[in-house]
Order: C-alpha cells, then structure tokens, then sequence
C-alpha cells in the first residue's frame, strides 16, 4: 500500500509546485495556430511574420493576455504549398484543438480553407493574395487585396506596349498576377508571351533565351521570392538585355535594389507603411530583438495589425471562431499601422490599394 500513497503524496506536491510557480494550465491559455513557410525560399515571408508574431504575444502576455489568459502560438510549417498547409493544418485542429489559424501564403491559405470550414476554424492571412480565396469561406480574412487589383492595376500600365513578356514562377501568387494579366491583354488584342519555371529554380535561361528571341516590347518578372527574382536578373543581364523592366513585389527587397539591371524597373507593390508611433515602435523592437530591420514593411505590419484584431475580437466575444467570425465583419475599422482598415463581405481587406514605384540608385521612389 505504499507506492500507492506514495504516488499520491508526489501528484500533490506537483500540483502544488505548479501553483506556487504561476505554471498555465490549458484553461488559463488560448491556443493559436500558424501555417507559413518556415523552410525553402519562401521560409523568408514565414520567419518574418513568426517573427512579429511572437513581438505582439510578448506585448499581450506580459500585459496581462487576452480575459485575464495568456496566449500561445504553435507553429506549422506549410512549405508555402496547400499539400503542406493541409497537413499542418490537419494537426493544428485534431491535436492541438485551435480555433484560429494564422496563415502565410496564398497556397497555404487557399488550401487549408475546405478544412477550416468544415471544423469552423477562423483562418486570418496577412498578404495572401491568391483571387480565389475571396471566396474560399465564411471563416477565411484577409489584411490585403487579392491578386485581382494588383493585376488589373498592373495590366492597365503595361497596356501602353503592343507585346508583353512574362517570365513566371509556377506558385500561386506569380499565376494569379499573370492570369489577370492575360485576361485584360486578350480584351485589348494585345500579345502576351509567357514562359514558366519551376518553384524556387535559380535557372531560367532556357526559358529567357525563348523569350528574348520574341522580342517583346517589354519584360515583366514574376517571381515568387527574391531569390528566384534575383536569378532572373543575374541571367537577363547575362544575356545582354537593356530594355525596360518590370517587376512584382519583390522589387522592395535591398538586395534587388542593389542589382546593376534593377535600376529604372518599375514594380507594383503593397502600399507604403506610413511613418507612425505604431510603426517606430514595432520595427524598433523588430531591429532589437533580430538584428535587422523586417525584410518586408507591408507584410510586418499586416500581421501586427492582424494579431491585434484578434485581441480585440477575443475580448469582445470570447475565444468562439464562429463569434470572432460575426465579430469581423461587423467591427469597427481598425487604426492600427497600415491605417483604419475593415474586412468586407468576403472577408478581403477594406482600405488598401497597390503602390507603383521604380527604383533609382537602390532607393524606392513612388510614382503614385
């Protein structure tokens, strides 16, 4: 009958032990989930915004949390693909029984959303731009626009040449951009030639070479990361290109910027973070705690912006993805870094639009 008791007395003093040491039970915590890249080219947009992420849990813990709990984040790496997402996804619900996931990629996003609805699941992306996920469920947010505007805005400019080139990474984000593309060219009469490479290929000579050889009156890079975007600048230079480029987002990253063929490339991006004690406040500490400032300004603050929407969601209607979900669609818009911004029916972001830059010298200059 000893080991019995003796059993017994051990539980106790643990349990007392976890008392006195302010040790969290799993009703004294909200549990989170992330699916982003934290792996490959892309781990660069994944790392960023776990990165902030655990910037904002510092914030909100140490204040206090969320209804007096505090608040945990498990991260998933989805490889930036919705084969990956769903796995990780599938985990984050079935084991780690979260009622929201914080997503990453188009990809990702798109493809963990049957899931997400089917388990009424909240699933909030931060620069996830892929069209189809405007429809993709009641429980599916966005903190940018979809692929729709940027291309439109984009086609709308290249419209002032005859014959257009695209070089395109086979992901979601490069195919949405240049699937607009194309249907506003076909409505215009206008040519578009295009040739793909795989995910995360650094060799696209082949593919350059074919391109060059149309003589389009203009290039436009569509990568998915710098990386690859880097790539294509090391070979089109290679291959004696001088004519104009143009470029997607990846044109905001300094190592781009510093690429002797990048000068003069026109690029259409998120918007610009204006200058605010929000925005000081997070890079500061972002610059601290990392050794560098966020290698993309709009994704940093969308995902800030995101967590902090949450918050407040969480405090008004408790942690119920179904009541946050209403809570969403009804709120107030949020003054937060990218400035007051609401979600419409569809769960898109409401209050921001594409910016067209150019690089000169290395530096960004806004043309509107």
């Amino acid at each position: 009958m000893k080991k019995p008791l003796l059993l017994f007395v051990l539980l106790s003093l643990i349990s007392c032990g976890q008392a006195l040491t302010g040790a969290t039970t799993a009703e004294d915590t909200i549990t989170i989930g992330f699916v982003g890249p934290l792996s490959g080219d892309s781990a660069i947009y994944g790392i960023l915004e776990k990165n902030v992420i655990e910037i904002a849990l510092n914030e909100i813990n140490s204040a206090g949390g969320i209804n007096s709990k505090q608040v945990n984040v498990i991260y998933e790496d989805g490889k930036c693909t919705a084969k990956g997402a769903v796995s990780a996804a599938t985990k984050l619900i079935e084991v780690d029984k979260v009622k929201i996931i914080l997503s990453v990629c188009g990809a990702e996003t798109f493809g963990i959303s049957p899931l997400a609805e089917q388990n009424k699941v909240l699933v909030i992306a931060a620069w996830a731009t892929l069209p189809d996920i405007t429809h993709s469920g009641d429980y599916i947010f966005r903190t940018i626009y979809s692929d729709e505007v940027m291309g439109n805005s984009l086609a709308k400019e290249l419209s002032k040449y005859k014959t257009v080139g695209l070089i395109t990474e086979q992901t979601n984000y490069p195919v949405g951009i240049s699937t607009v593309i194309r249907k506003y060219f076909e409505k215009e009469g206008r040519t578009v030639i295009e040739e793909f490479y795989e995910q995360d290929s650094q060799d696209h000579r082949t593919q350059l070479t074919k391109l060059l050889a149309q003589k389009p009156d203009v290039i436009y890079l569509n990568p998915n990361t710098p990386a690859t975007g880097i790539a294509s600048l090391n070979q089109l230079q290679e291959l004696g290109y001088k004519g104009q480029l143009y470029g997607n987002f990846f044109g905001t990253n300094k190592e781009v910027r510093k690429h002797p063929l990048a000068d003069g490339m026109i690029f259409f991006s998120e918007p610009p973070v204006s200058e605010s004690p929000k925005k000081k406040k997070l890079f500061e500490k972002y610059k601290e705690k990392y050794g560098e400032d966020p290698a993309f300004e709009y994704g940093a603050a969308a995902r800030y912006d995101s967590v902090y929407i949450l918050k407040n969601a969480i405090e008004a209607v408790g942690y119920d993805a179904t009541a946050i979900k209403n809570w969403l669609y009804e709120m107030e818009p949020y003054d937060g870094i990218l400035g007051k911004i609401s979600f419409d029916e569809n769960g898109d972001v409401i209050g921001t639009k594409p910016a067209k830059n150019q690089i000169k010298n290395g530096e960004i200059m806004r043309l509107s």
